[in-house]
């Protein structure tokens, strides 16, 4: 599996949004290492700026998963790069934020599809520039960050990506 950033539009809005036969927000998005492996790149989080997260978003209906991520890494980092392999699907257990405790028992908030990209290089302009910052980080300090701001299924991706310990 090897694919590369093509021109892409940045898009907006949820019209086209994938949910899992669960009810589960479906999100692709990919951990972006670089070339030796040794660091990965995280953004910071849009609702909670002084949060570290990986680049990921809603996959749409007319994308495939890794087209989705694809798009959203580079929305979200301005990373543009090669698929190398899927790493998994990692659930956020937590209820839906509308969830109603009559409806019985929730179904996860999120479905996150994760792939390992290897960045070919960063754009200086792209799409969330003005409101997400991007820095690369050892594996280690990466999924410290993850642990620390409460993205569990964000450091497992990590902790099963291609991405160099130590």
């Amino acid at each position: 599996m090897s694919t590369t950033a093509r021109s892409m539009e940045a898009r907006q809005g949820r019209d086209k949004q994938k949910y899992a036969s669960n009810g589960a927000r479906v999100v692709a998005g990919a951990v972006v290492l670089s070339k030796d492996r040794r660091q990965v790149l995280v953004v910071s989080s849009e609702a909670r700026p002084e949060f570290w997260v990986l680049p990921k978003g809603g996959a749409e209906t007319d994308e495939t998963i890794e087209e989705s991520a694809i798009r959203e890494t580079w929305e979200e980092s301005g990373a543009i790069g090669s698929i190398e392999s899927k790493i998994g699907t990692f659930l956020d257990e937590r209820p839906p934020k509308h969830w109603r405790k009559e409806n019985g028992p929730p179904p996860p908030r999120t479905e996150f599809h994760f792939f390992n990209m290897i960045a070919d290089r960063l754009a200086d302009d792209w799409p969330e520039k003005n409101k997400r910052r991007r820095q690369w980080m050892t594996f280690e300090q990466a999924h410290t960050a993850l642990i620390e701001n409460d993205r569990q299924p964000l450091a497992d991706a990590l902790a099963a990506s291609a991405c160099l310990r130590g």
